[in-house]
């Protein structure tokens, strides 16, 4: 692949486009990066056993080992969501310090695409307070 990387989380390439092949669970090989944020990065990543499967995994910050366990704690239940509006959580585990967890990928927009742009169209109209149909369309409920 071309591109540049840096290294991020764990010794993980961090880019759109990542130099290296970096795999995780010996079966998620990471393609690019797809948003960061205090919690954790999130990776578009192939599934090795499935190579036609494309998967979201995030890897997530955890300082303490209490963070860690929590963490722990909230992918357990995450797991056992069945929803068709909820991401499936489908796999999970460790990579050095960091805590991985994977789930079904869906191209698309961002919530921050989508609030950027519910933004913009209420702007003109002043604050328009909980909007329920917005709400339901980028899953909230």
């Amino acid at each position: 692949m071309v591109g540049r990387s840096r290294v991020g989380l764990a010794g993980v390439p961090v880019s759109s486009e990542p130099t290296v092949k970096f795999v995780v669970g010996e079966r998620y090989e990471f393609q690019k990066e797809l948003g960061s944020g205090g919690f954790g990065t999130v990776f578009l990543a192939r599934d090795l056993k499935f190579p036609d499967k494309q998967v979201a995994v995030k890897m997530m910050h955890a300082a303490s080992a209490e963070a860690r366990n929590e963490l722990w704690e909230e992918i357990r239940h995450l797991s056992q969501i069945d929803d068709p509006y909820v991401l499936r959580t489908t796999d999970w585990g460790h990579h050095g310090d960091s805590i991985f967890m994977v789930t079904e990928y869906v191209k698309g927009k961002t919530l921050t695409m989508l609030t950027d742009v519910h933004r913009q169209l209420h702007a003109a109209s002043g604050p328009t307070g909980f909007d329920p149909l917005f709400a339901a369309n980028v899953g909230f409920w």
